[in-house]
């Protein structure tokens, strides 16, 4: 599946730390609790967790944009989940 996207960064796991804006905002445990899983996973931080979302929705929505499409890819190149919605 090429693209002309670019996620630099989003698979290495390296993502600069800059200054910015501070959010806070509630949640339920349960998405607290998935949250924490996520960043372990990736090994990284909620941060890290939310940087990477904010990266692959910027990605769908630039793909969107372009007529494009955003699917999981299995092991043979076939479209195993398109991702729809966003």
């Amino acid at each position: 599946m090429g693209s002309d996207l670019n996620m630099t960064g989003v698979s290495s796991g390296t993502f600069p730390r800059m200054k910015g804006s501070a959010f806070g905002f509630a949640v339920s445990a349960e998405t607290d609790a998935e949250i924490d899983r996520l960043a372990h996973a990736i090994g990284g931080s909620k941060e890290d967790v939310f940087s990477r979302a904010l990266a692959l929705l910027k990605l769908a929505v630039e793909a969107k944009t372009r007529g494009k499409r955003v699917a999981i890819i299995d092991a043979e190149d076939h479209i195993d989940t398109e991702i729809t919605g966003i």
